[in-house]
């Protein structure tokens, strides 16, 4: 089970990367078609991390 969460650990990483690509687009831009683009990638990747770090802990066997 060692390997699980390293790649929860990049999602939460490329979750954190679009949330300050976001605030750079509005800064930018303003709000626009590109930064409504980054929110919901945003939020898929928040999402799938979640839902990684739910399954690594249900996997863990209890101490």
């Amino acid at each position: 089970m060692a390997w699980c969460p390293r790649p929860v650990a990049h999602l939460l990483t490329l979750a954190g990367l679009t949330d300050l690509a976001q605030g750079w687009v509005v800064r930018a831009e303003g709000f626009s078609r590109t930064e409504t683009i980054a929110i919901v990638l945003g939020f898929v990747l928040d999402l799938v991390w979640m839902i990684g770090l739910v399954v690594v802990a249900w996997r863990m066997r209890e101490s």
